[in-house]
């Protein structure tokens, strides 16, 4: 049996000057403060209620399997 031969190479992509200008800016920002942010009532509503429909999922799952 002939195996066929396995090259393999490195590709390193350049970034544009406008990409780099992009990233320089973002990094001279600083650091962000996560406690800044709040979330609306109804994205925390909505988060809950998905986790409770997992949960809900995960044991109808397992009654089944039991069964």
């Amino acid at each position: 049996m002939n195996e066929p031969e396995v090259t393999y190479s490195t590709v390193r992509l350049h970034k544009s000057s406008g990409l780099q200008k992009l990233v320089r800016h973002e990094e001279t920002q600083g650091p962000r403060e996560a406690g800044n942010r709040k979330c609306s009532v109804s994205w925390q509503l909505i988060v809950k209620a998905l986790g409770i429909l997992c949960f809900l999922l995960l044991v109808i799952v397992a009654v089944l399997t039991i069964k």
